[in-house]
């Protein structure tokens, strides 16, 4: 069995920063740095972003006239998303599916599988993220 890794965010701004997840969801002329970006950096990595309950809290969109989303992809189209509702965030928001798997985005289904959007039961506790992680002899998959 897999061990069970926890999503570390990133960052919108430096100065005043803003927890996010992807660089999407940061205003316009604002940088954006991966969790991966900040390691070693002054507030250790993502500082009060890495806190489990704050990342529950991270603004997402929404689908135009439809439910709370964490990206375009999962309403359609740029036209039917609007990024950072106030209303949703991480942890109340209804994730989709690709095939059986809860998934992120639709960018994440494999060939074969369809996406549903949103599924019922794929709550964020339930969403499979991955990364990769650098060995000093190869890359190692987590999930």
């Amino acid at each position: 069995m897999a061990q069970r890794k926890s999503l570390k965010p990133g960052v919108c701004g430096f100065m005043n920063p803003v927890c996010a997840l992807e660089e999407p969801s940061c205003v316009e002329d604002v940088d954006f740095l991966s969790s991966r970006e900040m390691e070693g950096g002054a507030s250790g990595h993502g500082g009060d972003c890495a806190n489990q309950a704050k990342l529950q809290k991270i603004n997402v969109g929404r689908c135009v006239g439809g439910p709370c989303a964490p990206n375009v992809g999962s309403c359609g189209s740029s036209n039917d998303f609007a990024p950072n509702d106030v209303a949703c965030t991480v942890g109340n928001t209804i994730y989709g599916k690709c095939g059986e798997r809860c998934s992120w985005s639709p960018n994440d289904c494999l060939s074969g599988e369809f996406w549903q959007f949103p599924a019922d039961e794929c709550s964020c506790d339930q969403v499979q993220v991955g990364a990769c992680k650098l060995n000093y002899t190869s890359m190692e998959s987590y999930t």
